[in-house]
């Protein structure tokens, strides 16, 4: 009995070992809310705003517009700051051809098991202007580098983000600015105590206020975008 009972000594330590290392990690599914997280405070439903002064602006005007915004929904709430510079384009017949937006800011998210700040920037270009058109087209990337805590059940630790958006021929409502259909991808880098995950993945926007994300590991999940 003596020799059974010192040999499940080190098998337990071994399963220690293994849960710390777990707990430790960052897991797929808080993951999957970072990036989620994300791409609700992404900011591109600000184009449709913004875009509106473009219809009495001369080629090549430039500007810069501040937006702040808040949200919150079932467990979570966000909000954010974007400094946005702009600049009206036009083709040589002097016709509108697009918007270039770069943009600088900040951010906070708050949630039941994640919450973080963080500073992001990037740079859009807006096409599909002509007044007959329904939707603006967006085409561009954004970074957001985050630091924030993840708490569950059995831990609370910090942790660092770099999220990487780029975003193709994704259609926004001129009126409603809700995005409505499109394509992204997605890349990932989190460090939690010293453990490094990176991920990369592409983004479907759905055009109900959700979109699919499938990581390079094949799993697929249903994110909210708003």
């Amino acid at each position: 009995m003596k020799t059974k009972f010192f040999f499940l000594i080190p098998i337990a330590a071994v399963f220690f070992f293994v849960s710390c290392q777990k707990d430790n990690e960052l897991s797929e599914e808080e993951i999957v809310e970072s990036i989620e997280a994300s791409v609700k405070t992404n900011g591109a439903d600000d184009m449709a705003f913004i875009s509106t002064p473009y219809k009495s602006a001369l080629c090549g005007f430039t500007n810069d517009t501040t937006i702040t915004r808040t949200a919150s929904g079932t467990g979570f709430s966000w909000s954010r700051t974007a400094n946005w510079d702009w600049t009206v384009n036009c083709d040589s017949n002097n016709a509108y051809n697009n918007v270039v937006f770069t943009e600088t800011g900040n951010s906070t998210y708050d949630a039941a098991r994640i919450d973080w700040t963080a500073t992001h920037g990037g740079s859009i270009t807006v096409t599909n202007l002509a007044v007959t058109e329904q939707n603006f087209i967006l085409n561009g990337t954004m970074t957001r580098n985050a630091t924030g805590t993840v708490t569950s059940r059995r831990r609370a630790e910090n942790y660092t983000t770099t999220i990487n958006h780029s975003w193709t021929n994704v259609l926004v409502d001129k009126d409603n600015r809700n995005i409505v259909s499109g394509n992204g991808s997605v890349t990932y880098s989190g460090t939690m105590a010293g453990n490094t995950v990176t991920h990369n993945g592409t983004l479907v926007y759905n055009g109900n206020g959700t979109a699919t994300l499938t990581l390079d590991n094949g799993s697929v999940h249903s994110i909210q975008t708003r």
